[in-house]
């Protein structure tokens, strides 16, 4: 009696990253039920194709070329077999396009207002022409001036596929569900205003503001929760003389430091100038005059006038150091033309 073996069925696995087409080369199919004996006497090759072009799991193939050769081939067969095989999504790295990204400081991390992200694509197949994402939310990395340096968007989800492929969003899978761009953030731009009133001092021949002047500020720019202090090189009125001088300028300005709830810093600010002015005046410097005439004296002629040829000399109190005067005046006499009760020259 002869005995005839019957060839043993091929089970085929295998599996392939997302390519727009339907088949599978022999090269990416595994062979199963080939004993170890064989392995090396049976080889695979041709190529067969699934039911879609979509990511999945198949069972079977509706079209095949797929042949054994090989010295041990005629000892199986792939009729009969098991197909398990796997499309699996395509990797898809979006990159964000989007540039000069950057905001004034709010105290926060969110993104600029209006930010909307741009992308561009690696990893799409030919034929498909580019992605929609949709996102969750987008903020910088940091609230501060110094240290934010990036507007990261999170939440990356793929949307839909546009192309002729008629790619499907699952065919596709992220390398990461969160993507970031360089961006910044600059100074809020901070504008100080002198609120000191009534600023005034006696004239004493210099522009130095009055003595005890302490500069005391608002603030225009602040962000809601922040406060803020300076530091000054100086003050001093715009004219030293009574009749010009209207303004003290605080000059040197800059920020010393800001607190509130934000934990905002000083370099979170920019100062608008590095001076500042309020209203101010200088008061006349009042001016003490003596005569200094001795000896002042006339024989009597009925009238109260000065003695011929008398002119007045001066002492002053009240002058500021390096500072001499003259008068005018309009004339002298005696309180009384009587011998008896003339004691006084007033000029």
């Amino acid at each position: 009696v002869t005995i005839n073996a019957l060839p043993v069925s091929v089970n085929l696995t295998g599996n392939k990253v997302y390519d727009g087409t339907p088949t599978f080369l022999s090269s990416v199919l595994a062979m199963g039920g080939i004993t170890a004996g064989d392995a090396s006497n049976v080889i695979l090759s041709g190529s067969a194709n699934v039911s879609s072009i979509h990511v999945g799991n198949y069972s079977g193939f509706v079209s095949s070329t797929l042949v054994l050769g090989g010295n041990a081939a005629s000892n199986y067969t792939l009729t009969g077999g098991t197909v398990d095989v796997n499309i699996t999504a395509a990797p898809l790295i979006p990159t964000l396009t989007n540039s000069g990204v950057t905001k004034t400081y709010d105290g926060t991390t969110a993104a600029p207002a209006g930010f909307t992200p741009t992308w561009s694509f690696n990893g799409l197949i030919g034929g498909d022409a580019s992605a929609t994402l949709t996102s969750g939310s987008a903020a910088y990395n940091d609230a501060h001036v110094v240290n934010a340096n990036l507007v990261t968007v999170s939440g990356l989800a793929i949307n839909s596929i546009t192309g002729t492929n008629g790619s499907l969003a699952s065919d596709y899978a992220l390398e990461a569900i969160s993507a970031g761009v360089t961006a910044s953030i600059t100074p809020a731009m901070l504008a100080p205003t002198l609120t000191n009133s009534g600023v005034t001092k006696t004239y004493d021949g210099t522009t130095a503001a009055p003595a005890g002047f302490t500069p005391t500020w608002s603030f225009n720019g602040l962000v809601n929760g922040d406060s803020a202090t300076l530091t000054s090189g100086g003050a001093a009125y715009n004219d030293a003389h009574v009749v010009n001088a209207n303004l003290v300028t605080v000059s040197g300005l800059a920020i010393n430091s800001i607190t509130g709830t934000n934990g905002s810093l000083a370099s979170d600010y920019a100062l608008e100038a590095v001076s500042a002015g309020v209203t101010a005046s200088i008061t006349a410097a009042p001016l003490l005059p003596t005569l200094t005439n001795s000896g002042v004296t006339k024989t009597y002629d009925g009238a109260i006038a000065a003695p011929a040829g008398f002119t007045p000399t001066w002492s002053f109190s009240g002058l500021v150091n390096g500072d001499s005067a003259t008068l005018t005046s309009g004339g002298a006499a005696y309180n009384d033309a009587h011998v008896v009760n003339a004691n006084l020259v007033t000029v």
